[in-house]
């Protein structure tokens, strides 16, 4: 029951992320501010996931954006596999 109860809250989750359109994200609230150089200089800040994370959420506070959590998560995904590849 229990195994059930915690595949069902992950199916949900990943629906949630899932959901957010992260490109559509990036291109309307990140690159209002900076282009891809960010992502693909060579002296970048952001050095592992958590880095990456923590900047996502600094940018999206410091903007007043309010992306919900599961906004923030796809966002960090997608850069991820587009541009880190932590």
């Amino acid at each position: 029951m229990v195994k059930m109860t915690v595949l069902a809250l992950l199916a949900l989750t990943s629906a949630n992320v899932a959901a957010a359109d992260p490109a559509a994200l990036v291109q309307r609230d990140c690159m209002s501010c900076h282009g891809n150089e960010v992502y693909t200089r060579k002296d970048r800040m952001v050095n592992s996931l958590d880095a990456l994370r923590h900047q996502i959420n600094r940018c999206h506070q410091a903007t007043g954006k309010n992306w919900t959590p599961e906004d923030v998560e796809a966002v960090v995904q997608y850069l991820n596999r587009g541009y880190y590849k932590f």
